[in-house]
């Protein structure tokens, strides 16, 4: 989700009416650039003057942002905000960051995530999706846009929520429309059947193919065609069978000429490949 322009001063007030007045629930992680250092500057200024209690931690990187995730966020049943200041835009933030209580009703979300971020493109999971927030606040959202709550910045404290500087209303809306109808299309289950059926298929023409290659013709010339199969010796007996069939009472020097082609070919056969010989017409 994201909050427009107009609303930035109500999300302010959102953040002092939810946050612990004892203990530090707000969480500011920073990036390591000028930009989200002033801004970092800014907000704990004003977190001061209003005597609320927060943490700020920099963040290097990913790897760091991780390592926050697991030593600061997760399980942690006092935190009620995470802020991310240059940083978080680019990846699903709520994929990425345990923001789910230790505590409470299974399933809800206690952890509200703020993105103040530059850097661009937006992760339309993070400015068009629920955000891990879900119930009504999601059901009564028009387009992305946060709704509901006394602020108008959504019911209770829950989700991802992106400070809009003015982009996604006025370039994003294309972009909103599509991620839309593809979170709502229907999933595609796959079919392993048809993968075994090609797969018996090919299996059936291979050894059609195989099949064919012990077969032997006479060619246009009026000569023997042998066809050996490579590891066997199924091509040269059928080539002597066909031979002897054709010439009853052959001579004897036939049989050695056509000994020698055979020895010929045997001596160039290859291997996983089919060898023809071609016997000399009588």
């Amino acid at each position: 989700m994201y909050i427009p322009r107009h609303l930035l001063s109500s999300a302010y007030a959102h953040l002092k009416a939810h946050a612990h007045s004892t203990n530090p629930s707000i969480l500011l992680l920073c990036a390591l650039d000028t930009d989200s250092l002033c801004a970092a500057r800014i907000l704990t200024h004003l977190l001061r003057q209003d005597y609320i209690p927060h943490k700020i931690h920099p963040v290097a990187g990913y790897q760091e942002l991780e390592n926050v995730n697991k030593t600061l966020i997760k399980g942690n049943e006092e935190l009620r905000f995470v802020i991310c200041l240059g940083l978080g835009g680019l990846i699903d933030i709520a994929a990425f960051l345990d923001l789910s209580s230790g505590g409470g009703e299974e399933g809800v979300r206690r952890v509200e995530c703020w993105l103040v971020d530059g850097r661009r493109p937006w992760n339309l999971h993070n400015v068009f999706g629920d955000g891990g927030g879900g119930g009504k606040e999601v059901e009564e959202r028009a387009n992305g846009k946060v709704k509901g709550g006394r602020y108008g910045v959504g019911e209770g404290v829950n989700g991802v929520k992106c400070f809009d500087d003015g982009d996604i209303e006025e370039e994003l809306e294309g972009e909103g429309v599509a991620f839309r109808a593809l979170v709502d299309m229907p999933e595609i289950d796959e079919d392993s059947s048809d993968d075994s059926d090609d797969d018996e298929e090919e299996e059936e023409e291979i050894e059609e193919v195989q099949d064919d290659g012990g077969s032997e013709d006479e060619d246009e010339g009026g000569g023997v065609r042998v066809q050996l199969s490579v590891g066997s010796g199924e091509g040269v007996a059928s080539g002597r069978k066909r031979k002897s069939s054709e010439q009853p009472g052959g001579s004897s020097d036939c049989e050695g000429e056509s000994d020698r082609e055979v020895s010929r070919v045997r001596r160039r056969r290859r291997t996983g490949s089919d060898l023809v010989c071609r016997l000399p017409p009588n």
